[in-house]
């Protein structure tokens, strides 16, 4: 604990850069190690910082791996729809937006509609399609509503707002956190620009929008 406070205090106060520290945590870990291979420490104290410091880089790494299998698989199964299936989906998302948008207060009445956790869940996993940010290297699935299940892991569509399928009068909402330990998810965000432009990929249509 001492040794991560040493380290944070050290980057600080000299505005170091995260190659410097670590640099230091690597001579740190050399010469711990020394100590405990000469016997003169039971344990490297800085055995545990590591652990710590690789968490977030080794679970994001997961979580990206994780998260284009998802898109793979769904992409599989739009392939495996033949044309009247797919249009047919395509229809029935389009029609319940429709009934959406003639819902009083539809944020707080969708649950007077039925069906929405099946609309465009072809493979039954509850992604109704992915999102795209060339941008900033973002891919990721696109989940029927928010739980944090959902939110810990790939992005959310919020039920009352319009199914990704596109339309006059639709506005689909979807949610993403941002610096979340475990993914990156939409943390970088911030670094678009006016003029760049993201994708929503349902079924074989996309719906390209620009910031």
């Amino acid at each position: 604990e001492d040794i991560r406070q040493y380290l944070t205090n050290y980057q600080r106060e000299r505005h170091s850069s995260r190659v410097t520290i670590d640099n230091i945590r690597r001579i740190l870990s050399s010469f711990f190690s020394w100590l405990e291979d000469e016997d003169y420490i039971l344990k490297s104290p800085v055995r545990r910082i590591l652990s710590v410091m690789l968490y977030p880089t080794i679970s994001d790494w997961w979580n990206s791996k994780v998260q284009t299998r998802a898109i793979a698989s769904y992409s599989q199964a739009v392939e495996e729809l033949d044309d009247g299936e797919a249009e047919l989906l395509l229809q029935q998302a389009k029609d319940y937006n429709k009934d959406l948008y003639n819902l009083p207060a539809p944020f707080t009445n969708c649950d007077q509609l039925s069906a929405y956790d099946s609309l465009l869940n072809i493979s039954g996993t509850g992604i109704m399609g992915y999102i795209e940010i060339p941008e900033i290297k973002v891919s990721l699935p696109v989940y029927h509503g928010t739980s944090e299940s959902v939110l810990s892991i790939a992005v959310g569509h919020i039920e009352g707002s319009s199914l990704p399928v596109g339309g006059e009068g639709t506005h689909c909402v979807l949610s993403g956190h941002r610096g979340l330990p475990s993914a990156k998810l939409f943390s970088n965000l911030d670094k678009l620009s006016e003029g760049d432009i993201f994708l929503i990929q349902t079924l074989e249509e996309t719906l390209t929008y620009e910031v």
